[in-house]
Protein backbone atom coordinates (compact mmCIF):
# COMPACT_ATOMS: atom_id res chain seq x y z
CA UNK A 1 0.00 0.00 0.00
CA UNK A 2 1.59 3.36 -0.75
CA UNK A 3 0.65 6.74 0.92
CA UNK A 4 1.74 10.00 -0.19
CA UNK A 5 0.96 13.68 1.49
CA UNK A 6 1.92 17.23 0.86
CA UNK A 7 3.78 19.24 2.48
CA UNK A 8 4.27 22.77 2.83
CA UNK A 9 7.16 24.22 4.87
CA UNK A 10 10.04 26.51 4.50
CA UNK A 11 13.79 25.22 3.83
CA UNK A 12 16.61 26.21 6.21
CA UNK A 13 20.14 24.90 5.77
CA UNK A 14 21.79 23.89 9.08
CA UNK A 15 25.60 23.91 7.74
CA UNK A 16 26.49 20.03 8.70
CA UNK A 17 23.65 19.82 11.82
CA UNK A 18 25.95 19.36 14.19
CA UNK A 19 25.50 20.49 18.15
CA UNK A 20 28.41 19.60 19.81
CA UNK A 21 28.62 22.49 22.95
CA UNK A 22 31.67 20.19 24.56
CA UNK A 23 33.56 21.23 21.01
CA UNK A 24 32.13 24.70 21.07
CA UNK A 25 30.58 24.46 17.98
CA UNK A 26 26.40 24.32 17.35
CA UNK A 27 25.36 25.01 13.55
CA UNK A 28 22.06 25.51 15.36
CA UNK A 29 22.54 27.94 17.63
CA UNK A 30 20.33 31.38 16.46
CA UNK A 31 18.43 28.95 14.23
CA UNK A 32 14.51 28.85 14.40
CA UNK A 33 13.78 25.30 12.56
CA UNK A 34 10.14 24.44 14.10
CA UNK A 35 8.07 23.91 11.44
CA UNK A 36 10.49 24.08 9.13
CA UNK A 37 12.19 21.21 6.91
CA UNK A 38 16.32 21.29 8.08
CA UNK A 39 18.46 20.39 5.38
CA UNK A 40 22.29 19.58 6.47
CA UNK A 41 25.66 18.82 4.69
CA UNK A 42 26.78 15.40 5.23
CA UNK A 43 30.23 15.47 7.19
CA UNK A 44 32.20 17.29 9.46
CA UNK A 45 34.12 20.74 10.02
CA UNK A 46 37.67 20.01 9.50
CA UNK A 47 38.65 21.15 12.70
CA UNK A 48 36.57 18.41 14.40
CA UNK A 49 39.17 14.96 14.92
CA UNK A 50 38.46 11.97 12.77
CA UNK A 51 36.53 10.15 15.06
CA UNK A 52 34.11 12.86 15.97
CA UNK A 53 33.85 13.37 12.29
CA UNK A 54 33.56 9.42 11.87
CA UNK A 55 30.47 9.29 14.37
CA UNK A 56 28.56 12.41 12.37
CA UNK A 57 28.35 10.85 9.12
CA UNK A 58 27.07 7.40 11.06
CA UNK A 59 23.16 7.86 9.74
CA UNK A 60 21.77 4.65 10.99
CA UNK A 61 22.41 6.24 14.36
CA UNK A 62 19.46 9.62 13.15
CA UNK A 63 16.49 9.95 14.51
CA UNK A 64 13.78 11.79 12.98
CA UNK A 65 11.71 13.32 14.56
CA UNK A 66 7.86 14.78 13.08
Amino acid sequence: MKHYFSLFAGLLLAGFGISAPELGYDDYAGLDVKGKIVVIVRGAPRMFASTVASASQDLAGAHLTP
